[in-house]
């Protein structure tokens, strides 16, 4: 109450840092950061040239853009970009090197609906990791009409017992026997009780969409998408009936999937090629050309693989 506005420049003038091995080279980079009354707005930018370490490891030209508006403790509305315009890494053994890599992040609050959507996406123009080379590569993730409500109440709980769990591994630092026991159980705990904050989260509507996959390698292009779509309200006593009879799932979601992959990647692999439950009539993919391919689609109470119907009963 008694703050404005708060703007922040940081600026780095470039410097060497050497010892009888190395020489550390900073480049010059600046960060602004802004924050309004109330820290309801927060926008933060940062170009920073980079840095090397002798031959073994550079970074070369790294951005970062934030923008985000505050709507609740667990709900920021706006978009987070983070560039980097090359990583290279090298020892006696491998080399890595990653170009054009992209990360961006943005979630989107609907009042009306109070629903959030959360798209998430990676590019690379090249990545390689040791001899293996991924050329071209993209993936988009959406998380889409999910409850706000439902999302604030789960992050509330997920936090409180993780903050628990911390609080009990730390009062056993000294003895890492008991540590070890303490983390098992604190993360067997979580699980069961984050069971039912799940049922704030599944609602009807419920969306986790997966677009435009695809890269490049030397043994032929990757591509693919997927949609799950829930139809209904997930509780307990549904998840427990899919266990029971798993038939019950195709009143409860909507599936679409696409994926392609070469062959010569995987070649005569049986747990792709050859059915893995006795209602399957093909196997996850088939082979067409030099290429295996799926296929999966929900239609009229029925899910379909490959063209053929999968008996879930």
């Amino acid at each position: 109450g008694i703050s404005g506005d708060i703007n922040t420049l940081i600026s780095l003038d470039g410097f060497l840092v050497e010892d009888s091995t190395d020489v550390i080279d900073m480049m010059p980079g600046q960060i602004q950061i802004s924050l309004d009354k109330g820290i309801k707005n927060i926008f933060a930018e940062m170009a920073w040239e980079g840095c090397s370490v002798s031959e073994k490891f550079n970074i070369d030209r790294l951005s970062f853009h934030s923008k985000l508006n505050r709507i609740s403790k667990y709900i920021w509305d706006g978009e987070i970009i983070f560039e980097v315009n090359n990583i290279k890494a090298s020892d006696i053994k491998e080399k890595m090197e990653i170009s054009k890599l992209k990360c961006d992040y943005a979630m989107d609050y609907n009042m009306e609906e109070q629903s959030l959507s959360i798209e998430m996406g990676y590019s690379s123009d090249r990545i390689l990791l040791a001899k293996d080379v991924i050329e071209k590569a993209f993936i988009q993730i959406g998380i889409n009409h999910l409850d706000a409500r439902g999302y604030e109440s789960f992050m509330a709980s997920y936090s409180q017992m993780m903050n628990s769990a911390i609080k009990a591994v730390a009062e056993s630092h000294q003895d890492p026997a008991l540590m070890k026991k303490v983390i098992e159980r604190q993360m067997t705990g979580i699980g069961r009780q984050m069971l039912g904050a799940y049922e704030e989260l599944l609602k009807k509507d419920f969306e986790i969409q997966i677009s435009d996959f695809h890269a490049q390698l030397p043994e032929g292009k990757i591509e693919g998408d997927a949609i799950i779509t829930f139809k209904k309200d997930v509780t307990m006593d549904k998840i427990i009936a899919i266990m029971i009879q798993p038939v019950t799932t195709l009143d409860i979601i909507s599936l679409k999937s696409n994926i392609s992959l070469p062959y010569i990647l995987v070649g005569e692999n049986p747990i792709l090629l050859s059915p893995i439950y006795s209602g399957m009539q093909t196997g996850l993919f088939l082979k067409e050309g030099n290429n295996l391919v799926h296929k999966a689609e929900t239609m009229n109470g029925k899910l379909f693989l490959n063209k053929k119907e999968v008996l879930l009963n």
